[in-house]
């Protein structure tokens, strides 16, 4: 698991437990590993799956909870966070993925 993995799986646990408590971000996990095998250290690389349930589950109120990921997750970055509104959670990940990689480059070519 990279970097970017871990902050994503740790981003989404912290705004599950914020929004929803513990006992029931707990639940969605054990759900998500019983139900559709899907482990929480899983999540970045299955994310359509993730939000699948989390739509199927919360209706509109998981784009909610994707919004609040992301943010996390950016803020984790030391990034702002912009809305926009054409975007799903995947772009905002994709973007991440791309400019961590590039900031990375650019680091490791003035070394």
């Amino acid at each position: 698991m990279d970097a970017i993995d871990h902050l994503l799986v740790e981003s989404t646990d912290e705004a599950l437990t914020g929004l929803l408590g513990k006992r029931a971000c707990e639940a969605i996990f054990e759900h998500l590993e019983r139900n559709c095998l899907l482990t929480r250290q899983e999540i970045p690389n299955r994310l359509a799956d993730f939000f699948g349930v989390m739509n199927e589950t919360f209706g509109k109120g998981g784009k909610t909870i994707a919004r609040v990921i992301a943010k996390r997750l950016y803020t984790k970055l030391g990034w702002e966070f912009v809305e926009i509104p054409s975007y799903e959670f995947e772009d905002y990940v994709r973007v991440a993925r791309g400019r961590l990689d590039r900031e990375t480059a650019g680091h490791s070519n003035h070394a």
